[in-house]
């Protein structure tokens, strides 16, 4: 029979074990040359593999923490395009961080072992066998990341995670993700129409969250006044824009938005 005191032990070990999700980032992106971390997860920044690590959470961690990073680019020193995969994976621990050789050791042995999760029939690496080639990282047979140094404002970056952190808002949710998306569609240059209508979406997601008069900047003011009220008309301005917009004139509406939405959220601190 367990004494009290085995079960303590057991109750304590027990508590101790954390629970982390995993995101892997394709070379097909632009990523910092520095791992980050905070309250939201870690950014872990390897030779072989960036990856993305948060606590399992339903508050969408994982695209807070680089929602931070875009909105805390540092623009002299070069730019930052996010492509996580989409898939998930599931890694538990012991630390309260996650140290990158315990993620590296995590990713070969799952690799070697063909690992699946329960009640899968595709071992959990098969999943990335149609991403050949350059989209893949060195740790799963594809290539060199880019990275730049000094590329994300560190103190920015800490005060908007902690701002974010604590926001549990749907339709902010809704502006983060199509955010993200554009930035990820626009590492593809036949995706430029893609980028342009996840942009819009934001935008107008953005519009409706703090309010026609709020939107501080004379672009996107330009580019609500073109899609109109109107939901069919949005439907098909948004097209047209996503046709006619020049990558130069995408890159100038997308910084304005990361900056209004900012703007915002260092506002309402």
């Amino acid at each position: 029979m367990r004494s009290d005191k085995d079960k303590t032990a057991v109750d304590v070990s027990a508590s101790a074990v954390q629970h982390y999700t995993y995101r892997i980032f394709s070379p097909l992106g632009a990523y910092p040359a520095q791992s980050l971390s905070s309250p939201l997860g870690q950014l872990i920044v390897e030779k072989d593999f960036i990856a993305l690590a948060f606590k399992d959470n339903p508050q969408a961690h994982d695209l807070k923490f680089m929602l931070a990073m875009l909105l805390s680019v540092n623009d002299d020193k070069g730019f930052l395009k996010l492509y996580p995969f989409p898939y998930k994976h599931f890694f538990v621990s012991t630390s309260y961080q996650v140290l990158p050789q315990k993620l590296h050791q995590d990713v070969k042995q799952k690799l070697s072992d063909h690992y699946r999760q329960s009640g899968e029939t595709i071992p959990e690496f098969d999943l990335y066998q149609n991403a050949k080639g350059a989209s893949l990282p060195i740790i799963l047979g594809g290539t060199v990341y880019s990275t730049f140094d000094g590329l994300i404002d560190s103190h920015q970056f800490n005060l908007l995670s902690d701002i974010l952190y604590q926001k549990k808002d749907g339709r902010f949710d809704l502006i983060c993700k199509s955010l993200l998306l554009s930035n990820q569609n626009s590492c593809h240059f036949q995706f430029s129409q893609q980028a342009v209508l996840f942009l819009l979406d934001a935008l107008i997601l953005f519009e409706d969250f703090v309010g026609r008069s709020r939107v501080d900047s004379s672009r996107l003011q330009t580019l609500l006044t073109q899609l109109g009220d109107n939901k069919t008309d949005s439907l098909i301005a948004k097209y047209q824009l996503a046709e006619s917009m020049t990558p130069l004139d995408y890159n100038k509406a997308f910084d304005a938005l990361c900056h209004a939405l900012t703007k915002s959220l260092l506002k309402a601190k």
